[in-house]
């Protein structure tokens, strides 16, 4: 069995034009929101391995959320292909890589993410700011991998007035 876990980054700056999208910080309430999910989740999760994009809002999310949860900061791999976008480069990240992990985080961005979390559950078509979504992977190795061999965790976000599934 392995456990992924999906986690868009909190609430950030505004895009500005003349600013570098790449290197938005977090804003006081991201900040918040960060260590609030990590708190949520905390008790239902176990981590071998945090991977984040190499944006600094990403890098930021992933940092306060490893503080919460206790996991080593020098376990986290910031990969340059999770800014791209593409779905792919997390799939071949964890074929190529990830093969000692088991508890595997990503860290990333929309739409990427929430095309993962509808692809292994067919039911969260929507990820909002600091949300996270929890499968298990029935399989013996990330290369053995079936995404018809799925089973949702949890699906957790801070705004519970609003459906997203």
């Amino acid at each position: 069995m392995k456990n992924l876990y999906l986690l868009r980054h909190a609430k950030a700056e505004p895009v500005n034009l003349k600013e570098n999208d790449f290197e938005r910080s977090l804003i006081k309430k991201g900040k918040q929101q960060s260590l609030q999910i990590a708190e949520i989740v905390k008790p239902k999760i176990k981590i071998d391995c945090i991977i984040t994009s190499p944006a600094f809002r990403a890098i930021e999310t992933a940092f306060i959320f490893a503080s919460v949860i206790k996991h080593p900061h020098s376990k986290i791999i910031i990969n340059e292909k999770l800014f791209t976008n593409h779905t792919i480069d997390i799939f071949k990240f964890l074929y190529n890589h990830a093969r000692t992990y088991n508890n595997i985080l990503v860290v990333g961005h929309n739409p990427v993410l929430t095309h993962i979390a509808f692809t292994l559950t067919n039911t969260i078509d929507h990820m909002p700011k600091a949300s996270i979504v929890g499968v298990t992977i029935d399989c013996k190795s990330w290369r053995s991998a079936n995404i018809d061999k799925t089973t949702l965790l949890f699906f957790e976000y801070l705004n519970k007035d609003k459906t997203f599934m």
